[in-house]
């Protein structure tokens, strides 16, 4: 505990190359970064509405609902446009590593 009562906090240390009591591994976390990069190359190239559906309900966390409202469609087509989209990422990430 620090002085006002608190817990201490623990320092990062960038240059520690195991996973420490925090649960960090530096070595995970850049390979996911490499990750999403490649999920983000593959996104950019996706064509409408596939990728403007995949990126609201992925990083805007909107609803199917919501999707549908924006795009004036059913929340049966946000859902399926949403998995045809998922899809076709998985496709196109398979094939850039092969």
């Amino acid at each position: 505990m620090n002085s006002l009562g608190g817990t201490a906090k623990l320092a990062f240390d960038p240059l520690q190359d195991q996973e420490g009591a925090s649960g960090f591994n530096l070595e995970q976390k850049l390979i996911d970064q490499a990750e999403a990069l490649n999920v983000h190359k593959v996104l950019h190239a996706l064509n409408e509405p596939f990728k403007e559906v995949f990126m609201l309900r992925v990083f805007g966390e909107l609803s199917f609902d919501h999707i549908s409202q924006i795009f004036g469609r059913t929340e049966s087509w946000a859902r399926v446009t949403y998995h045809r989209a998922r899809l076709k990422i998985q496709k196109l990430l398979m094939e850039d590593e092969q």
